[in-house]
């Protein structure tokens, strides 16, 4: 039975033993760890083989069609597209740096939302070190090297993303057969990571509200709708004016970290921050330069905003643990606090459900500004910086 791309959807990424098949040898095959990603089998003078197309979404169902009818020519003309594929990559001279590009463009690009962040990383401790060694010249010593000059630096916890991304760079390399096995698979975390559990009080929370005010206008709107909205730093910082609308902001799938579009209902507080926003000849709300680009520099503008309101230990995400947190001690089902943080529902009704429970969102929501300001005054706050 042909494959539609509403199969591929509704299909289950985390079941790796079972490929979906479109005929004739064309394969959706699912890693263990949930990539997902295109194959020709074939048999080629009395031996199988399987052709790595590319990744999925990446790579659509039509293109996957198109480049299995091309690999199903060469076979007709008597030629092993495999065998091609390798000599073509011996010829290129595959190095690190030609690696990542291909892994950068086909692949980080289209599947992570961060991808910048993560190839600045790359860029700055991987590739300034081994590009322009062969692909198949970096050994698990190598790189366990690497993670130590890193941690000799002070950045240990730098070092466990960049292990990561390595884990990751390398596991795509496997799949697209450019190496045999990943370097950085067995490589433990070099060091031990504490989970963060802080939950800012309604005190702290009060005083971050209120000294957002010395930060200017743009960043200080910023930090009270990141608050309120509970909403991920990077998909708030990137917000367009054409994302609200009717009372909604509405960011699509693409901007997402699950790749679902969100929905967050605005209440009237929010509104009337948003309106206190000058509007330049750029999309971004969050500018400082006239809608051009959207805000950056959050390091130093949390440094500023911990002077004024005197709290340090906090994060920006930790509005995110204090608005869940409270939803919990307010009563609220665990469906609706998910629903306002914007996880993913990875149960089966999950597959029909497709409302945006924008109601729900809004009752949690304006609950949890209730009890930011309504308990105890705000205004008196302000009075007494």
């Amino acid at each position: 039975m042909k494959l539609t791309n509403q199969t591929i959807s509704s299909s289950s990424s985390d079941n790796s033993k079972r490929p979906l098949r479109d005929g004739r040898g064309l394969e959706l095959r699912t890693s263990q760890s949930g990539h997902r990603s295109w194959s020709l089998l074939y048999w080629f003078a009395g031996k199988k083989y399987r052709y790595t197309i590319g990744s999925y979404p990446a790579v659509t169902l039509k293109h996957a069609r198109q480049i299995a009818d091309g690999l199903r020519a060469q076979l007709a003309d008597g030629t092993n597209p495999q065998l091609i594929k390798k000599a073509a990559t011996a010829e290129a001279d595959l190095t690190i740096s030609y690696c990542y590009e291909d892994f950068l463009v086909r692949h980080l690009r289209a599947k992570l939302k961060s991808w910048r962040e993560y190839d600045r990383a790359m860029r700055k401790d991987f590739l300034a070190r081994f590009e322009k060694r062969p692909i198949t010249a970096v050994n698990k010593n190598d790189l366990i090297k690497m993670l130590d000059q890193i941690k000799g630096r002070g950045a240990s916890i730098h070092a466990n993303r960049v292990l990561q991304y390595v884990k990751r760079f390398f596991g795509w390399c496997v799949e697209m057969d450019y190496i045999d096995a990943n370097p950085a698979h067995t490589i433990p975390k070099p060091s031990k990571e504490a989970v963060r559990d802080h939950v800012l009080s309604l005190d702290e929370l009060q005083k971050i509200y209120v000294s957002a005010d010395g930060l200017g206008k743009v960043h200080a709107v910023f930090v009270k709708l990141l608050m309120l909205t509970g909403h991920r730093r990077s998909e708030l910082s990137n917000l367009k004016w054409q994302e609200i609308e009717d009372g909604l902001l509405r960011l699509s799938a693409e901007r997402s970290k699950n790749s679902r579009p969100i929905v967050t209902p605005l209440t009237e507080r929010m509104s009337g921050l948003l309106g206190e926003l000058a509007r330049g000849d750029g999309e971004f709300v969050f500018s400082t330069t006239g809608g051009a680009r959207p805000i950056s520099g959050f390091s130093k503008m949390k440094k500023q905003l911990d002077e004024v309101c005197e709290i340090t230990d906090w994060r920006l995400h930790d509005f995110r643990r204090s608005l869940a947190t409270t939803l919990e001690e307010l009563d609220f089902d665990r469906f609706s606090v998910k629903c306002v943080l914007n996880h993913t529902d990875t149960s089966v009704t999950a597959v029909y459900d497709r409302s945006l429970h924008v109601r729900r969102k809004l009752k949690a929501l304006m609950a949890w500004e209730s009890n930011l300001f309504d308990r105890d005054n705000i205004v008196l706050l302000r009075q007494t910086k």
